[in-house]
């Protein structure tokens, strides 16, 4: 195995005032510039970008979960370190050098806490935590498209919330009790008439179906009364309402700005509840 120094250009409308560490990276500035480098084990120069850049993504991913701001990478430089008589020195290196971003906002360092606390979090996620994150990350990647950023966002939220079917099954059982037996008796008589009404059949059959629909709202309100978390109704309602117009042949002009953050605060509130709650077997 070969040992490798990578250094990239983090690019952000973030700053970072001060240097830190994080996954094994260190984080830093020069000028007006994010960096982050680290040091890595690989038998070949492609190998070691690989990892490299799929580690700091996945940790950039993190750090935008947690303050909802865009973060790229791009290599900057890798070189190897090789021992010689006299020590080690530096013996083969690549450069790209990308146009620099604007960096116009303080990387709040109190934050570092915040995003270490999630990281362990997520490392002990079950299964289902896992995907509803990996679906929240493709809504942020794509968050320039507001109908397909909220159908990422609204899918995390359904992840987590089927898991709550059963329960809602069992619950509308009870509630439709009443209705079931009435439908029941209808049918029955329907049936055992001489002259059978076969669209009255065919209807009072369908409304029994219906009775055994568990309506996403349901499986929502289950996962946010289990998990604790405080929403707006009138903002989940709007979302819920919205999310089978937008997948269904939906536009763009479905989705607004508002529904689309109000989608994302409501799905990443129901992760981190999720993880915290939850865990790996």
């Amino acid at each position: 195995m070969k040992i490798w120094r990578l250094k990239f250009k983090v690019n952000s409308y973030l700053i970072f005032n001060e240097q830190f560490t994080m996954n094994k990276f260190i984080f830093f500035k020069i000028g007006n510039q994010n960096y982050a480098s680290c040091i890595v084990e690989a038998d070949s120069i492609e190998e070691a970008e690989e990892f490299s850049t799929k580690e700091l993504n996945s940790t950039l991913k993190m750090i935008e979960f947690t303050v909802d701001e865009k973060f790229t990478c791009t290599l900057e430089q890798i070189e190897q370190d090789i021992l010689s008589g006299e020590g080690l020195f530096q013996y083969q290196g690549v450069a790209c050098l990308p146009s620099e971003i604007t960096v116009v906002k303080p990387f709040r360092m109190e934050i570092i806490s915040e995003i270490d606390n999630f990281n362990y979090l997520l490392s002990g996620a079950n299964t289902i935590g896992q995907d509803a994150y990996k679906c929240y990350l493709k809504g942020l990647e794509i968050c320039q498209w507001n109908s397909e950023a909220f159908l990422n966002f609204f899918k995390s939220i359904e992840t987590i919330s089927a898991q709550y079917l059963e329960q809602g099954k069992k619950e509308k059982k009870i509630e439709v009790k009443s209705k079931l037996e009435k439908l029941t008796e209808k049918l029955k008589a329907c049936v055992n008439n001489d002259e059978i009404n076969y669209d009255e059949v065919a209807s009072l059959a369908k409304q029994i179906y219906d009775l055994g629909f568990i309506e996403v709202r349901k499986k929502i309100n289950l996962t946010i009364q289990d998990l604790g978390v405080e929403v707006d109704n009138d903002k989940l309602d709007k979302i819920v309402k919205l999310r089978p117009k937008v997948a269904h042949g939906g536009t763009i002009q479905n989705v607004t700005d508002e529904d689309l953050e109000d989608c994302k605060f409501i799905a990443k509130e129901i992760i981190i509840s999720y993880i915290k709650k939850y865990k790996k077997d």
